[in-house]
């Protein structure tokens, strides 16, 4: 079974550290902080990266919006005798966007 830890568990742990950190044990507590200095580092990137493809992905929805638009557009303007093709058979890759 894995173990969610969150920010804040790591925190606590290492506020736990600092208080009780004394002559007799720093060279253990520096090891452990450091570890967990690093981990917290880990969640904040996580966090910010989360953050920007977000941003990223609202984005990319907006563009894709925008180009179904001009498509509709431009399928009004075409003649009598042209089919168009179903919306649903659209061959683009979102990615692509």
């Amino acid at each position: 079974m894995a173990v969610h830890r969150t920010y804040c568990d790591t925190l606590h742990e290492m506020r736990d550290i600092v208080k009780h950190l004394s002559v007799w044990n720093i060279s253990r507590s520096a090891a452990v902080l450091s570890t967990l200095i690093e981990e917290c580092q880990t969640y904040g990137n996580r966090m910010e990266a989360g953050l920007y493809y977000g941003g990223d992905l609202d984005r990319l929805h907006k563009k894709e919006k925008a180009l179904r638009k001009a498509v509709s557009k431009l399928s009004e303007q075409l003649p009598d005798g042209h089919e168009e093709k179903p919306k649903d058979n659209l061959e683009y890759r979102s990615w692509e966007l």
